[in-house]
């Protein structure tokens, strides 16, 4: 995330980086463990936990299964979304890469609501609302096993970026061995 901060800050942008608090996780307790808050002070980054933002209702449409939920303005009215996710396994999902990563921008703690609604519904239309610009997945050290939280370290060397979100999950996909067009 330095490298992707620093070049957005050339490019004369005002990057933050965010996460959201989850059952498992609280945001400020991993970033501090993680080294995150003190890696954003000493490079005058803005470090937010999207729970604590100001949240306005959305609609995700009428075709939509999400319903309308309340989400970070924050996101609502960034400019550009990049998104930066490791490339690992999941328990539930299979994987979790950078159109699941837009899941976790709900400020919701309990986003096992979502699964219930149906989760591939839920990151398709997240990933419709707020498409991100530029996906960035770091598999320099992925993870496999019964992850997220758990997954085994796997030295993959990778790194996959593009613009396209949907063909930056299928190539990591592929990578990690999985069908991208098969259910997982």
């Amino acid at each position: 995330a330095g490298e992707v901060v620093r070049l957005v800050k050339a490019a004369g942008g005002n990057p933050f980086v965010c996460d959201a608090d989850m059952i498992w996780t609280h945001f400020w307790p991993a970033a501090d463990f993680k080294g995150w808050k003190q890696w954003a002070e000493d490079n005058d980054v803005t470090l937010l936990n999207l729970s604590e933002t100001d949240l306005v209702g959305f609609d995700f449409g009428l075709d939509s299964h999400s319903w309308e939920v309340d989400v970070s303005k924050k996101i609502v009215e960034a400019d550009v979304i990049i998104t930066v996710p490791v490339m690992k396994t999941h328990v539930l999902t299979g994987i979790t890469i950078a159109m699941k990563n837009m899941y976790g921008t709900y400020p919701q703690i309990d986003k096992a609501m979502f699964h219930k609604k149906g989760i591939e519904d839920v990151i398709y239309y997240v990933n419709k609302a707020f498409t991100p610009n530029l996906a960035i997945i770091d598999g320099s050290i992925g993870g496999e096993g019964q992850g997220p939280l758990t997954a085994d370290d796997v030295n993959c060397q990778t790194i996959i970026a593009s613009n396209d979100v949907v063909c930056a999950d299928a190539i990591a996909c592929r990578i990690m061995g999985y069908d991208p067009l098969e259910d997982i």
